[in-house]
């Protein structure tokens, strides 16, 4: 890919190690929370998800 390109969320969330984390815009909190119970099962993994107001994210950390 080039470097303008990033790989969508879902190959990100399903690339993910135990302890890993990545961030995705608060707006998308909604989304980011469905995806991470339903993928999770789905992929046998588990997420954990906070927010940052700060920064204006939420933090998605794979937990198993």
């Amino acid at each position: 890919m080039s470097e303008k390109q990033t790989k969508p969320f879902l190959a990100k969330l399903r690339e993910l190690n135990v302890g890993e984390t990545i961030e995705q815009p608060l707006n998308k909190r909604a989304y980011v929370s469905s995806a991470c119970t339903r993928f999770g099962l789905d992929w046998d993994k588990a997420f954990s998800t906070r927010t940052d107001k700060t920064k204006r994210v939420v933090i998605i950390t794979r937990t198993a």
